[in-house]
């Protein structure tokens, strides 16, 4: 491994790893150059280096992408030992023009593209990359994504920090593999509809945190992989697809618009280990609301609840609901605690066992 990081270097000529030419052909290299403020980088200055596994040159914001893509594309055959490419916060600005450089490449299974100013994704971009398993492009300025053919085998991709207005099934046609997603803190507005992701079997962790989603639709099914849904600081008022999400075990709709909890939100028999509602309006639960299924943590502070009434809670393992205005607490079940902070006590956390009778 040659590690260079954090240095000041500023230009690496052709001839810096020409000794490399001797080395031991069966040993993978692996170069990192990442913040070494770079401003120029020789076209050969890769071609040396026997067996290239991973490269990194994250961080050289002021390294010239047309000189960066020349030396990636004069990276010593075979380039199929190239690994992991990292070129987060490069300066990049033309995916597609940069791709090309690493065609040959084919079995790069990590690539890094985040903190740059990619404003589009064209069709094709990745095409001849068919292995990549992993592909970060968030914290871009990407508007346009006409697609990711090719990437039969990605099983992660992040667009999260870009300008995304909406997810269309064309964007994500092919990614049968797929199984983390994450569009968080894009521009998305409106309703989100399944549709866009129905392809997508294996999918088991999508993020669309911090968008303006009123709405999530699944009339026409989808995300039935679905394990992990993570979806705070959104517009979203109604649970009711909740129930549409049989192997659902962590969501988290912090932070969202949601007034009340309805009954049966999940599924008779379903285990969730997180269900997160904190930062809502929520003033009460219906009747039946967490009786069907089971809980490990269910966060219900910062709401507006005045009452606990028995909604299903014995069927919860911990029940968060501090920094709420409650007066009255009408349930228990021993070996359970509540968490909660109100106009009658100062106390942090009690135990229902000791809780026995309703606090007026």
């Amino acid at each position: 491994m040659h590690a260079h990081a954090g240095n000041d270097f500023e230009s690496i000529g052709s001839d810096v790893f020409e000794v490399s030419r001797w080395w031991d052909d069966h040993v993978p290299r692996h170069i990192n150059l990442s913040y070494c403020d770079v401003r120029y980088i020789g076209e050969h200055v890769f071609r040396p280096v026997p067996r290239l596994r991973a490269l990194s040159l994250a961080g050289n914001v002021r390294l010239r992408t047309a000189e960066l893509e020349l030396a990636l594309a004069a990276v010593r055959p075979p380039q199929t030992s190239l690994d992991t490419v990292v070129l987060s916060h490069a300066n990049v600005t033309d995916v597609h023009s940069l791709v090309r450089r690493l065609q040959t490449a084919t079995n790069i299974t990590r690539l890094e593209l985040a903190y740059n100013r990619v404003g589009a994704v064209p069709k094709r971009t990745f095409f001849f990359l068919s292995a990549l398993r992993h592909l970060d492009l968030s914290h871009n300025e990407i508007v346009v994504v006409d697609g990711f053919s090719g990437l039969a085998r990605l099983e992660y991709l992040g667009l999260a920090f870009n300008a995304l207005e909406a997810l269309q099934s064309s964007m994500f046609e092919g990614l049968h593999e797929l199984q983390r997603l994450d569009v968080s803190y894009n521009a998305i507005v409106g309703d989100l509809d399944a549709d866009a992701l129905l392809g997508l079997f294996n999918l088991k962790e999508v993020d669309i945190s911090g968008n303006r989603v009123r709405r999530v639709v699944l009339d026409s099914g989808g995300l039935e992989s679905l394990e992990a849904l993570s979806a705070a600081w959104n517009r979203i008022s109604d649970l009711r697809f909740l129930g549409r999400l049989p192997r659902l075990r962590a969501v988290d709709l912090s932070h969202n618009a949601i007034a009340r909890v309805p009954d049966d939100v999940f599924p008779l028999r379903q285990r969730v280990e997180l269900f997160n509602l904190s930062g809502n309006a929520i003033s009460g639960l219906q009747t039946g609301a967490l009786r069907h299924a089971s809980f490990g943590t269910v966060d219900l502070s910062w709401n507006r609840l005045t009452t606990l009434d028995d909604v299903g809670y014995k069927s919860v393992d911990v029940l968060l609901a501090h920094d709420n205005d409650i007066t009255q607490v009408t349930f228990i079940d021993a070996g359970k605690t509540v968490q909660f902070k109100s106009s009658f006590t100062d106390e942090r956390s009690l135990s229902l066992r000791t809780l026995r009778i309703g606090i007026h």
